[in-house]
């Protein structure tokens, strides 16, 4: 695990490579039109309090809900220790290397904080550093966005990944006042990160964003990027398979995937909501595939 003891240009050895169990991401993203190797399965997840109750999650079912894909940003950590552990059950499972990065500070009020991770299939990827919680010296966010840069294990491929749990607050107004700020986030990282000489090539921004991305409060970041999952949902009902709303979302600049979706693990892994909520999470991924040309 890489932990952010500082909050900009942390850098790291990449672990070595393990073998690819190709059978596994066909079997679990059977629906999917393709099982290609060089394709990238990238997804952002609400694990639901990660170090938290740990002793009532299920360990097996959280690690394959992650397994099938090369890189997940994951919100509500809130452990070191939990997230060692995830790291450890996800090789277990998959026989390959894993990677993890955590934001150097939980982020939040007094009264509830809560880490930013990333994990990654070592042999598809490796930290670049330019890892940042960013500098919100207007109060813009309840929890500040994090971000670092990631380049594909060939050195053909960067991205900027931002990991972002937007407020929930106490009413609708609250989230929207916070969603009409990050197109001024986008902006910044763009111009940062990318638009700078040798930066990187694409941008996603992922996460829980506590709207739909078809709310006007993201109409200034909609300018800037695009969101890839319109339709669907992806916080789950009490009423087995049945899903609320569309929160989570991969926005994405200059990256175009071939495929967006939401993984729909209670049906998938055949478990009731009742226990998927309690056990593992009350939020569905959301997926992109991308191919060597999109990213």
């Amino acid at each position: 695990m890489r932990f952010l003891t500082r909050l900009r240009f942390h850098q790291s050895s990449q672990a070595a490579p393990g073998p690819r169990f190709l059978a596994v991401l066909c079997l679990v993203l059977s629906a999917l039109s393709q099982c290609v190797f060089a394709d990238y399965y990238l997804a952002s997840w609400n694990v639901k309090h990660l170090g938290w109750a740990d002793e009532k999650r299920d360990w097996g079912r959280t690690a394959q809900i992650i397994s099938p894909f090369d890189f997940v940003a994951l919100q509500e950590v809130h452990t070191e220790e939990s997230l060692a552990r995830l790291e450890r059950e996800v090789e277990r499972l998959t026989g390959d290397n894993w990677d993890t990065l955590i934001s150097g500070r939980a982020l939040g009020s007094a009264r509830y904080k809560e880490f930013y991770a990333f994990i990654w299939r070592s042999e598809r990827f490796r930290y670049e550093g330019e890892a940042t919680v960013f500098f919100d010296t207007d109060n813009w966010f309840f929890r500040e966005p994090f971000s670092a840069r990631f380049l594909s294990s060939d050195g053909k491929h960067d991205f900027i990944a931002a990991n972002l749990h937007a407020i929930y607050g106490d009413s609708r107004s609250d989230r929207e006042e916070e969603a009409r700020q990050l197109d001024e986030y986008a902006t910044w990282v763009i111009e940062t990160f990318i638009e700078v000489s040798g930066g990187a090539s694409g941008f996603l921004l992922m996460g829980d964003f506590n709207l739909p991305p078809q709310s006007p409060a993201f109409s200034g970041l909609r300018n800037i990027l695009t969101p890839t999952v319109t339709e669907g949902a992806t916080t789950l009902s009490k009423a087995d398979f049945k899903y609320a709303n569309l929160y989570d979302q991969i926005w994405t600049f200059k990256v175009n995937p071939e495929q967006a979706g939401i993984f729909d693990f209670p049906r998938r892994l055949k478990l009731s909501h009742e226990y998927a909520r309690g056990r593992v999470s009350d939020h569905a991924p959301v997926f992109i595939r991308v191919s060597e040309n999109g990213l």
